[in-house]
């Protein structure tokens, strides 16, 4: 079911906002209360109608009676409405790293972007390889900005920050001059003029 916990596979709820479904859910799977998709889904016992989880705290912290027929919170208790949750997991979404997603919820073939289409359970497990995902530079951080994950490794060839492969041989014998890719390295240099000698030799 739709999750305030990522780990667990399903969508977390910073999610909720961005996911695009392939077809628009039912009103029967929203919130009364938020009027959302419902998340980690709960029946109250006393009038048989489901809440978010969050929502249903809510309702008893506040002591709110239920919006559908006002049955005092007290006389509710919640339970895991786990038959609505699985037919929420199979709902089939667009991957939110998708910035062209259409207003009717398909997408643009012509645009750039992950294509991918899949259940909403499979969606928390998606985002950690998506090739359009977002990630920091590992040399960097944020100073180089967001990096979709696709082209990491090319951003790493060409990172101004990202310490010569010599660096830490070079300051045992000699002083390290070149610090950054792409530029001549002094350990390099004197390595390859050694090796001609000795072949001269």
């Amino acid at each position: 079911m739709l999750s305030s916990d990522s780990s667990q596979g399903t969508a977390s709820l910073s999610l909720r906002e961005s996911i695009r479904y392939v077809t628009e859910p039912p009103k029967w799977l929203l919130c009364p209360d938020c009027n959302q998709l419902l998340l980690e889904p709960v029946i109250a016992v006393g009038c048989g109608h489901t809440f978010c989880r969050s929502c249903s705290e809510q309702l008893k912290e506040h002591n709110r009676p239920c919006p559908l027929d006002s049955t005092p919170s007290g006389a509710n208790q919640f339970v895991p409405n786990r038959a609505l949750g699985a037919q929420i997991d199979e709902l089939e979404v667009h991957c939110p790293n998708n910035g062209h997603v259409t207003v009717d919820g398909s997408a643009d073939e012509e645009a750039s972007g992950c294509k991918e289409k899949m259940k909403l359970c499979e969606l928390s497990v998606h985002l950690k390889a998506c090739p359009f995902g977002l990630v920091d530079c590992p040399q960097a951080g944020e100073v180089c900005g967001p990096i979709h994950r696709k082209d990491l490794e090319h951003h790493l060839e060409v990172c101004a920050h990202c310490s010569c492969i010599y660096q830490t041989v070079g300051k045992s014998r000699f002083r390290h001059y070149q610090t950054v890719w792409g530029d001549e390295c002094m350990w390099l240099t004197l390595q390859q003029h050694r090796y001609t000698h000795t072949l001269v030799a």
